[in-house]
């Protein structure tokens, strides 16, 4: 497997890097593969070793979704980003993320993360951004994920 970095920019200029393995990349889409290397909380749904994610990102969607397996390559969650600036090159995919997750369980009950992190003083357009982004996504959560899964399947370990 090719070595890639993952850089997230956020929203308020810190970069968090993971070291990832390159899957695929073409015609501006990606998919990274990343073993969790520490136990991770989010919202409850606690994340740790020997679980892996498969990461699918685009320079062309507003969102990129991280597809949360356990060590049975049986899928946990779908985590979805709310981006902008995606850049995908071979040895690093980055991009600016905008705050705001839709954390989706295989049976398609969701929560929406950080909502409230997101400061008074940002710009209409990307306040627009993320919310048209959040209510896409939640509109049509289910034709997203065939399309997310039929990206990543060649990827993971399920059949």
């Amino acid at each position: 497997m090719n070595y890639c970095q993952e850089v997230i920019r956020t929203y308020f200029g810190e970069n968090v890097i993971a070291d990832c393995y390159l899957q695929q990349l073409g015609n501006g889409d990606g998919v990274l593969k990343y073993y969790f290397k520490d136990t991770w909380d989010v919202d409850g749904l606690i994340l740790h070793p020997p679980m892996y994610t498969l990461g699918y990102y685009s320079e062309h969607k507003p969102y990129n979704v991280y597809c949360w397996f356990n060590e049975s390559d049986k899928l946990v969650a779908y985590y979805f980003n709310i981006v902008d600036q995606t850049k995908l090159r071979s040895n690093v995919f980055e991009f600016r993320d905008l705050i705001v997750d839709v954390l989706v369980y295989p049976d398609l009950q969701f929560s929406i993360l950080d909502e409230d992190e997101i400061p008074g003083n940002m710009d209409n357009g990307t306040a627009d951004l993320i919310y048209n982004t959040k209510d896409y996504l939640i509109n049509r959560l289910d034709k997203v994920i065939a399309e997310v899964e039929r990206a990543i399947k060649p990827f993971s370990g399920q059949s």
